[in-house]
């Protein structure tokens, strides 16, 4: 899904890059008949012929690609697994059946890269014990989940629990040799420096929600201390015997009253064993339809494939959502193409990105080697976590003034054909997928995904299975990026 982004340490994970920064508190259309497909290759296409080619997209055949990508073999299809590599030669498979020719190196579908990954050793700990050596071992992903990255390492520490407030002022705390507890305001990264430089063992901080979501990794500062994340059930649990409790504190942040720190009732020992950071190869999926009339200037249309890798206990995350769904709209896209018989004006780029997860890198290495210059490429077209969401509507999220103009040009043509496709336009992204790669490129691009990601609770965590993913949602997604692919490319 996007690409969380946890408060600058580099934290990533999901569908966009980007969750919303924590907030300081512990609460946390109709089937249309398909018409036959044309005999021979057409070099323009109409209005109304664009709507009825759109409409033929094949939600059900994409929904059996997202199955084909979650299947747990795939290992959510994580740079340097076999998974990863694995997903990369399924897809240039199902780009040479649609007939696209390869844009990757040596003649192939895969443009490779060279990526520095961290993992995880064994699974962490976070374990709690109070003044009679009774201890209590926290639950990896339902309580807590660590972080690491910039100044989040690995480490075992162990030490009194000290809650810290906001951990935007420590100056009246003695924090040296304690493991703080903090319900964070501003950036994470600050608050962790403030906490190292005053000695202390390693921070825990509040989320707010339910059901955490994991993130990757990057390598850490040499001097970085262990950091963790709780969920609701993860906080209640460090603030019990501590004379305080969540529904008291989260009253107090809602009257704006101070949080003052209090020492917690336990020894905490948090432990986050990393393996040394390693060099890997990561892969993009390029597939090339050539362009009959203006070659030089191509449309590329991304969804990031790669996601989520296995924790150390085995537990595999699927990444169905989060992106086997855009991915299979992608390449549901290429097959519309082939079938048509449609030969676009300008060339059209396929490509499914690796390195997401990291930091964007799969679509950042393709900024420097693009198939078309940058500069003369005319829209970027993004397709994350389009298949499952709490909420009711397909967000579009055009950037630039041609993206904007090219999805209220597809909209009216829905609605006079007779379609109402629940969309809702947004205008600024929620965080940061892989279209702030051209937007930063200064290519216009128009990015789907569906609503109500993070209230649902799945992205990024194991489960995103595919039987959450609705080939409706798929259908809706098709037809609208279709639609604005077909006017874009013709």
């Amino acid at each position: 899904m996007l690409l969380l982004i946890g408060a600058a340490l580099v934290i990533v994970a999901c569908g966009r890059t980007a969750r919303p920064t924590p907030t300081p508190t512990f609460i946390a259309p109709a089937a249309t008949p398909s018409p036959t497909p044309s005999a021979s290759p057409r070099a323009s296409l109409s209005d109304e012929d664009a709507v009825a080619l759109a409409r033929r997209f094949d939600g059900a055949a994409a929904h059996k690609l997202v199955e084909a990508l979650a299947d747990p073999s795939y290992m959510g299809r994580h740079v340097g697994t076999e998974g990863e590599l694995k997903g990369a030669q399924f897809l240039a498979e199902r780009f040479k059946e649609a007939g696209l020719a390869p844009g990757g190196e040596g003649g192939s579908f895969l443009q490779p890269f060279p990526l520095q990954v961290q993992e995880l050793a064994a699974p962490p700990v976070l374990s709690l014990t109070d003044a009679v050596g009774q201890e209590r071992t926290l639950r990896l992903r339902d309580d807590y989940r660590p972080i690491y990255g910039g100044l989040a390492g690995g480490g075992d520490v162990r030490g009194p629990g000290l809650f810290a407030g906001n951990g935007s002022d420590l100056s009246g705390l003695d924090v040296k040799g304690k493991v703080l507890h903090v319900v964070p305001r501003g950036r994470l990264a600050d608050i962790v420096s403030r906490a190292r430089a005053a000695g202390a063992l390693g921070v825990i901080v509040t989320t707010g929600q339910a059901t955490l979501m994991k993130g990757e990794g990057r390598p850490p500062d040499a001097s970085a201390i262990p950091v963790a994340e709780v969920s609701q059930a993860g906080a209640a649990s460090l603030l019990e015997g501590s004379g305080h409790t969540r529904e008291e504190l989260n009253e107090r942040i809602r009257s704006g009253q101070p949080l003052a720190g209090f020492p917690l009732k336990w020894t905490v020992r948090l432990a986050v064993p990393l393996r040394p950071p390693e060099n890997v190869t990561a892969h993009n999926v390029i597939g090339v339809l050539e362009g009959q009339g203006n070659p030089d200037e191509a449309v590329v249309v991304g969804a990031h494939y790669e996601e989520i890798g296995p924790d150390p206990d085995g537990t595999v995350y699927p990444a169905a959502n989060d992106n086997a769904s855009g991915t299979a709209v992608l390449v549901g896209l290429a097959r519309l193409l082939k079938e048509s018989g449609f030969r676009p004006r300008r060339t059209v780029i396929f490509v499914a990105w690796s390195g997401h997860e990291e930091g964007l890198f799969g679509s950042r290495f393709y900024a420097e080697h693009p198939v078309r210059p940058m500069s003369k490429t005319r829209l970027y077209l993004n397709l994350d976590t389009v298949g499952q969401g709490a909420a009711a509507e397909l967000e579009a999220v055009p950037q630039g003034a041609e993206a904007r103009s090219l999805l209220d040009e597809a909209l009216d043509l829905l609605k006079k054909a007779g379609e109402a496709p629940p969309v809702s336009v947004l205008g600024q992204p929620a965080g940061a997928s892989d279209d702030s790669t051209f937007r930063d490129a200064g290519v216009p691009a128009l990015s789907f995904e569906w609503g109500g990601l993070f209230e649902d609770g799945r992205i990024h965590t194991p489960a995103d299975t595919a039987d959450t993913v609705d080939a409706a949602k798929l259908k809706v997604t098709g037809l609208v990026s279709a639609l604005a692919l077909l006017l874009a490319a013709r």
